[in-house]
């Protein structure tokens, strides 16, 4: 039985770590059919996907009915905060550059998880942070750059950082949520809010027309969406947060791997190397 939960827990890590990579990717390619209706059409989409399955847990109590509108809610806030934020860096940057430096957020749960759930860290995990951020400060000096198109100047550092925060401070609070609504119905919960939010700003701004390519695009990534995240959810009750978060945050592999193959991104040398030592520093905090 025990092996049999050990499995199971290996493949929820495992399908979140590559639905998040894709994820990347399909973002990436679905830059022309705008920020605000790829955040509303992907989360719609996982929300519509996570419905019928939401029914099927256990109905809430009372008490937990009633603030329904507190912990979902601020987590979807989070979320579209570091959405809106990566997708405008992703229309500046390769893939190849943004992924290893976003994948850093995991050392903010797992802080706050030392912090407020009383998780504890090895010694080479607390080496692991630190060499992720010089990795990460590595990408962003502009004497790496193998192109003045590549350069991280302020507004984008302060995107990147924007997404790190509203992605880390996300993990917590979807820790803290999970075991109240269950990984569904939160799933459910959160994508909803989400679609909900990135609503008015579609109604204000829309896209002059939908590129038809890039509208299946968004709709994959809606699907992986609603598999990564229920998945993630679903292992957040088995696995200490200051592990899970870092582990599946390696994810930036695949992205990186995608950026360089399909989309013909260069990095130079020395980006490389800080994207390198990012991403160990990052496994390391996994250990």
């Amino acid at each position: 039985m025990q092996i049999r939960i050990l499995y199971g827990t290996v493949a929820l890590v495992v399908i979140t770590i590559i639905t998040s990579g894709i994820i990347g990717f399909l973002a990436k390619i679905s830059t022309n059919i705008g920020v605000s209706a790829f955040i509303f059409i992907s989360f719609a989409t996982a929300a519509v996907l996570s419905f019928p399955l939401s029914r099927r847990e256990l109905k809430l109590k009372p008490k937990i009915r009633r603030s329904i509108l507190g912990l979902p809610l601020a987590t979807a806030v989070t979320e579209i905060i570091g959405w809106w934020a990566l997708l405008l860096v992703i229309e500046r940057l390769p893939l190849s550059l943004i992924a290893p430096a976003i994948s850093t957020y995991a050392i903010i749960p797992t802080v706050l998880a030392i912090v407020f759930l009383k998780e504890r860290l090895k010694k080479i995990q607390c080496l692991g942070i630190p060499m992720a951020i010089a990795g990460v400060a590595i990408l962003a000096s502009p004497a790496a750059s193998i192109s003045t198109d590549h350069l991280f100047d302020l507004s984008t550092i302060i995107l990147i950082v924007t997404v790190i925060c509203s992605w880390g401070l996300w993990s917590f609070l979807s820790k803290l949520s999970v075991p109240y609504f269950g990984p569904m119905r939160f799933t459910y919960l959160y994508c909803s809010f989400t679609a909900l939010l990135a609503t008015p700003f579609l109604l204000i701004s829309p896209p002059p027309f939908l590129f038809t390519e890039s509208l299946v695009y968004t709709i994959a990534s809606g699907i992986c969406v609603f598999l990564g995240v229920f998945t993630l959810f679903k292992a957040m009750k088995y696995i200490k947060l200051s592990v899970l978060m870092p582990t599946v945050s390696i994810y930036p592999i695949l992205s990186f791997g995608l950026g360089l193959l399909f989309l013909g991104e260069s990095i130079s040398f020395v980006q490389g190397f800080g994207a390198g030592i990012a991403v160990l520093g990052v496994i390391m905090v996994s250990k």
